[in-house]
């Protein structure tokens, strides 16, 4: 026997039929997500909640007791201890519905899930990293593509988490900040201060045809320098090693030191870091000293001034690690560009600017082509390099 309470929702009773139930009344619910699963990744959008009762319907509620409709049939997760209020109704008859509502809640705790492809890049954190599958350089479903739109356009770059359990963007940095430079042996990259670096933030596109290319050069780098959508951001990882003409689609943007630290690297800096860069927020300008030195770097950044050196230690000395279809790095021969002058070493090298200065006038670089990686290289701040960004801790 069961005491039976007959409702229209939100409405008049206009039920006239008497009925008497042939079965139990429904636990509510019978099912819940993931079969009764405590831990769900967050930002799941898709969690429903069923009932194994023949004719019952359950569907979330904003609040315990609340009436159910179609807009509540889905939830997302947040991390933490979550509380998600459910209602199921057993219909049964013929002319008329007649219905009996359970109501309660469930909890369940969401917890971060590693990031998915098409995600904000500013959206993944240390914890999501740690997460990630290791990138061995065959993998490339360990690769994902994030979105960043930091200068207002939307542009997908490979990130992966690599042998030294960091997150890096494995693809170059194109993001337009400062002053782009047209035709560079026309112009006056190094900002008028020759020889002790720049007073104006320059940018170039190392595939622009209107730049002069180092005798006996080729201009490997094409088209935009980035990837438009996350599957070509994925597809262009196939560029690295590339030595022909017009086969680098993602060399990405060379700038000059004050461009790639946003501003901050000026002349003043002096066996220091650049306060800032124009990383995504959440992300820094790689670092590299020749040495082990007394540089402190924000807690942040994960406290390691010689993070190129560092991730060598892990991927080896062999220029298989870096460059190439199957390496780990990724880096393409995008050159660099010489102050006022013109491109070199494009389909040969590349050179990364890192976040820290050795003197006045010179920045620390990582230099990668077919020799063993040169991280103790310095070159002037007003030379124009590629850069890589890489999560903070």
């Amino acid at each position: 026997t069961y005491n039976l309470v007959i409702k229209t929702w939100g409405g008049v009773d206009t039920l006239t039929n008497a009925y008497t139930y042939k079965h139990p009344l429904p636990a509510v619910p019978t099912t819940v997500p993931a079969n009764n699963a405590t831990n769900i990744p967050a930002n799941t959008t898709t969690i429903t909640v069923t009932s194994t009762t023949a004719n019952t319907t359950c569907m979330w509620g904003t609040a315990n007791g609340s009436y159910p409709n179609a807009s509540n049939t889905t939830r997302t997760t947040t991390v933490g201890t979550n509380t998600l209020y459910y209602s199921c109704i057993t219909n049964t008859g013929s002319s008329t519905t007649q219905s009996d509502a359970r109501t309660g809640s469930w909890s369940y705790t969401g917890v971060q899930a590693p990031p998915s492809q098409g995600d904000n890049i500013t959206s993944l954190n240390p914890t999501k990293c740690g997460l990630m599958t290791t990138f061995t350089g065959t993998n490339t479903g360990a690769v994902v593509a994030m979105l960043d739109n930091s200068d207002g356009t939307n542009k997908y770059y490979a990130v992966a988490r690599l042998a030294d359990n960091r997150c890096w963007m494995i693809s170059n940095y194109a993001r337009v900040y400062g002053t782009y430079v047209n035709n560079i042996a026309g112009g006056v990259w190094n900002g008028g201060v020759s020889g002790s670096g720049t007073t104006t933030s320059y940018y170039l596109n190392p595939s622009d045809t209107t730049h002069t290319l180092m005798s006996s050069n080729i201009r490997a780098c094409t088209g935009v320098g980035y990837a438009t959508t996350a599957q070509q951001a994925i597809d262009y990882l196939a560029d690295s090693g590339n030595t022909t003409a017009n086969s680098i689609r993602n060399c990405g943007y060379l700038y000059n030191w004050l461009s790639a630290t946003a501003g901050t690297g000026t002349t003043s800096v002096n066996q220091t870091y650049a306060d800032s860069s124009i990383c995504p927020s959440g992300w820094h300008l790689a670092t590299i000293t020749s040495s082990i030195t007394t540089i402190t770097v924000p807690a942040s950044w994960g406290s390691d001034p010689r993070e190129y050196y560092t991730l060598v230690q892990k991927l080896g000395t062999s220029s298989a690690a870096y460059i190439g279809s199957s390496s780990q790095f990724r880096a393409v021969y995008s050159g660099w560009a010489t102050a006022g002058s013109y491109l070199r070493n494009q389909g040969t090298g590349t050179f990364f600017f890192s976040s820290i200065a050795n003197t006045t006038r010179y920045a620390y670089n990582i230099i990668l082509n077919t020799n063993a990686p040169n991280y103790s290289g310095t070159y002037n701040k007003y030379d124009g390099e590629a850069i890589r960004c890489v999560l903070n801790v």
